[in-house]
Parts: C-alpha cells; structure tokens; sequence
C-alpha cells in the first residue's frame, strides 16, 4: 500500500508540474520546451533530440503557412509534430489549398510525413478553442485515472474529433481507444499512432 501511495504521489506532482509548464507562455517558450523534455524524455519513445524537433517542426510549419498569402488569409490550420510526422487540422476552403498546406509542411526539413485531416469547408466552422482545450484535458484525465502513462500520448481535438498520436504497441492502442469509448462530447477518436510491434 506504501509502495502504491508512493505512485499516486508522484503522478499528482508531474501532473501540477505539467500545469505549471503549460500555463507558461512568452519568452520562457526555451525553458518550457527543455522542462518537458527533461519530464516527458523519462516516459516518450522518442530521443530528446526528436523531441527538440518536433517543437521547431511545429514552429517552422506555423510559420510557413503564416508567410503563404491564401493559406494565411483563408485557412485555419493547426499543427502538430510526433516523431517528425505532422498533423494538420483544421479547416480549408478548397481541397487545392488543402493540398497546398500538406505540400507545404511536407517541404520542411526533418518532416517525416504529414497526416492531412484538414476540413474542407468554403464557411467557416463554429469552434471553441476552449472547448478543444477542455476534450483534451478530459481525455487526458481518463486516461491518467485508468492508470495509462499519458505522457505517452499526445491528444489533438477539434470539434468533438480527437486524434492520438504516439509510438505504441498495436495492444496499447486498443486499450487507449477502448477507455475513451464513453467520454461525453467526443465524436470520433482517429489514431495516428505509429506501433513499434
């Protein structure tokens, strides 16, 4: 019972310091990203070096698509890095920028392959930023309260939609599914999970 309190313990202190971390914005962004590597790099699959990567990926792609004039003006695309695959979501007005966006990020160096799950929509898609924000945390949260490393899975939700990236064993990838099935508010799970079996 000690030894299991012990674990409790130290999941409710990586849990406050990943709070702390990610309330931190700004000019601190170098020491957040080298804080999470130091806290993730004991649970990821990933070197600290990819992870590393994977933060100037997302940078460098912000960036690209903020520097393309239609894309910029017209899309609204979020990006996300897991061992060098990007994925992209969000909306666009045509499938030829939806193209355009993937071609784009796919350019960038160390980009492993881009997972487009871009909607094509010529109105714009009523969303909450903070209703993205509180999915992932509830997913999150079931995950961590069935006893699962949830710093092994990086959680993307839009609208209802969540994606799952993450280097797992196809088994862990069933049981992650299976323990989202009932979670209120979350119309679809798509994994882009990578298995290492």
């Amino acid at each position: 019972m000690k030894c299991r309190n012990r674990y409790w313990s130290v999941k409710f202190r990586l849990v406050f310091l990943l709070a702390a971390v990610i309330a931190l914005q700004g000019c601190a962004e170098a020491v957040v990203v080298s804080g999470m590597g130091g806290l993730v790099a004991m649970h990821d699959a990933r070197s600290t070096k990819t992870m590393f990567q994977d933060h100037y990926i997302e940078k460098e792609a912000r960036r690209a698509i903020d520097h393309d004039p239609r894309l910029q003006k017209q899309a609204d695309i979020s990006v996300t890095s897991f061992n060098r695959r990007v994925l992209l979501t969000g909306q666009a007005p045509s499938n030829k920028l939806k193209t355009r966006a993937s071609n784009l990020v796919a350019s960038l160096d160390n980009v492993r392959g881009v997972e487009n799950r871009l909607r094509v929509s010529a109105k714009p898609i009523n969303g909450s930023w903070t209703g993205d924000s509180y999915t992932t945390a509830r997913v999150k949260a079931r995950l961590f309260f069935r006893d699962f490393d949830a710093t092994r899975i990086k959680v993307v939700s839009e609208l209802g939609h969540v994606y799952l990236m993450g280097l797992v064993t196809h088994a862990e990838s069933d049981t992650v599914v299976a323990m989202l099935s009932d979670v209120d508010g979350i119309d679809s799970v798509t994994r882009v999970f990578e298995y290492v079996d």
